[in-house]
C-alpha cells in the first residue's frame, strides 16, 4: 500500500502534464476501492477452497505477479536516465520540509480519516455476521458494494480537479 501511495503519484507526475494530471490521478485512485471490492466479493469463495491460508497465498501470488509486471513493463519516459542518482537534500532542505505546517496538517487529517475508515472496513463484516446474522459471503458482499461509489467518483474528482485547476477544492468539499 505504501509503494502504491508513494510510487504511483510520482510516476504519474513524470508521465502527465499538469493540465491532465488530475484525470490521471483520478483513474489511478480507483486501485484501492477496486481492490477492496474484488476481494470482498472473492474472499469468501477463496476461503471456502482452502481456509484463510488460501486467501493469504492468493494475496502473496498477486503481489509477486504485479511486482514482476511493474519491473518488466514500467519504463522511464524518453530523456530520463535511471542511473542518475537521486537529488541530495541538505539539512536545511529537510528542516524546511519538516517545518511545513500544511504538510503536518494534511498528514494528521489523512491519518484520522484512514484510522476510522480502515477500522470500520475491517470490522464491519464481522459485525454484520455476528450482530446482523448475515452469512460471511453476504456480509462481505455488502462491504464490496460500498466501494462502487468510490470507484465512480475518483475519476470524476480528477476531471473536476483539472477543470477547476484546484486540488485543494477536491480535498476540502467532500
Amino acid at each position: 500500500m505504501i509503494l502504491m501511495n508513494v510510487a504511483a503519484p510520482a510516476i504519474i507526475s513524470l508521465w502527465f502534464i499538469e493540465a491532465l494530471r488530475g484525470k490521471a490521478m483520478g483513474i489511478w485512485a480507483i486501485w484501492f476501492p477496486l481492490g477492496q471490492m474484488v476481494m470482498f466479493f472473492a474472499a469468501p469463495y477463496i476461503v471456502s477452497l482452502g481456509g484463510w491460508r488460501s486467501l493469504w497465498w492468493c494475496g502473496c501470488f498477486y503481489t509477486v505477479l504485479v511486482g514482476l509486471l511493474f519491473y518488466f513493463l514500467v519504463k522511464p519516459t524518453a530523456g530520463q536516465d535511471c542511473a542518475t542518482p537521486p537529488m541530495s537534500l541538505s539539512k536545511s532542505d529537510v528542516k524546511q520540509v519538516l517545518g511545513n505546517r500544511q504538510l503536518w496538517m494534511m498528514t494528521f487529517f489523512y491519518c484520522c480519516f484512514n484510522s476510522a475508515f480502515i477500522s470500520i472496513r475491517t470490522w464491519m463484516p464481522t459485525f454484520l455476521q455476528q450482530i446482523k446474522e448475515m452469512s460471511p459471503a453476504h456480509a462481505s458482499s455488502v462491504m464490496g458494494v460500498m466501494s462502487a461509489s468510490t470507484i465512480i467518483f475518483c475519476p470524476v474528482a480528477g476531471w473536476v480537479s483539472d477543470k477547476t485547476g484546484s486540488r485543494k477544492l477536491i480535498c476540502v468539499i467532500p
